[in-house]
């Protein structure tokens, strides 16, 4: 799970891409100390949220969001 460069630790979160996600919509993994998230960058949706709680998951939406355009190049 290579980490983006750049995101090691942001705003507490690590955000990383798998290599077997291949064939999927682009997306990116969030992990915070509690859980972790699945963000479209399409839509900047949630596609699933485990152990995180709800300031967190708008936190890293956020990060999500200001960071779209990179996160897809």
């Amino acid at each position: 799970m290579p980490t983006i460069k750049g995101f090691e630790k942001k705003k507490g979160f690590r955000f990383f891409f798998t290599s077997h996600d291949r064939g999927e919509e682009p997306h990116i993994h969030a992990e915070g100390s509690s859980g972790i998230m699945k963000v479209s960058l399409k839509n900047l949706s949630v596609e699933y949220s485990r152990g995180l709680t709800y300031s967190e998951e708008r936190k890293i939406l956020a990060i999500a969001e200001e960071n779209q355009k990179h996160f897809l190049k």
